[in-house]
């Protein structure tokens, strides 16, 4: 990708939630780990490798893949969501969002949020912190994250697929933008640059969200 180029072909910038508008992986970890250990003894250490390498995706899609077919992964996917939610609107907004989105905006670009949380628990999280979007798509069983999302920001935005930009911070977000034919921008923090660069070293990362502004 060339990231000089953007700004004259993107319209719409989509950002990730968990982990890239909010600060709160280390929230989610904790409690991915307590969760796996609790329902099929895995060590903390295995239990945070696991859950790292299947983010960005919703629980309940994670869990099977660490556990295919398991009787356990309902009971566990529903611990984990009744935790995530008890003390979710209190984690922290990503430092400079309210200001990178109020950038974006004066400038004309739409802005979007494409996530694999449920949407009402997005809407009640912007209202609580006062951010705005143009557009907001949510979890559910049969709307997610990556083909369905762009579509509708496709039809909504009366856009093609290369104007769209994807920001998110997991390895699962650089593949949903990458077969989808989204252009990406890696956040870095769940994963670092070296982590991004491994799978493609062509990826642009910025370590904070504060850098859109001088792509954008």
């Amino acid at each position: 990708m060339v990231i000089e180029h953007l700004k004259d072909r993107v319209k719409v910038v989509c950002f990730d939630f968990d982990g890239t508008v909010v600060s709160n992986m280390a929230y989610l970890i904790r409690i991915a780990t307590a969760v796996l250990k609790k329902h099929y003894g895995d060590s903390e250490k295995i239990a945070e490798k696991k859950y790292l390498e299947t983010s960005g995706r919703p629980f309940e899609e994670q869990i099977e893949i660490m556990y295919p077919k398991n009787p356990r992964n309902i009971f566990a996917a529903a611990d984990f969501e009744k935790q995530k939610l008890a003390s979710y609107m209190s984690q922290k907004i990503e430092k400079d969002i309210h200001f990178v989105t109020n950038y974006l905006r004066r400038l004309g670009y739409k802005t979007a949020i494409s996530s694999s949380t449920p949407l009402v628990m997005i809407d009640e999280y912007l209202i609580k912190n006062r951010l705005v979007f143009d557009l907001v798509l949510g979890f559910s069983d049969t709307f997610r994250k990556g083909s369905s999302h762009f579509n509708i920001i496709e039809d909504n935005f009366n856009v093609k697929r290369s104007a769209i930009c994807f920001i998110g911070d997991s390895i699962y977000d650089y593949f949903v933008a990458k077969d989808n034919r989204v252009d990406f921008i890696a956040k870095a923090g769940t994963f670092d640059s070296k982590d991004f660069y491994s799978i493609d070293r062509h990826i642009h990362v910025i370590e904070g969200l504060k850098e859109l502004t001088e792509i954008f």
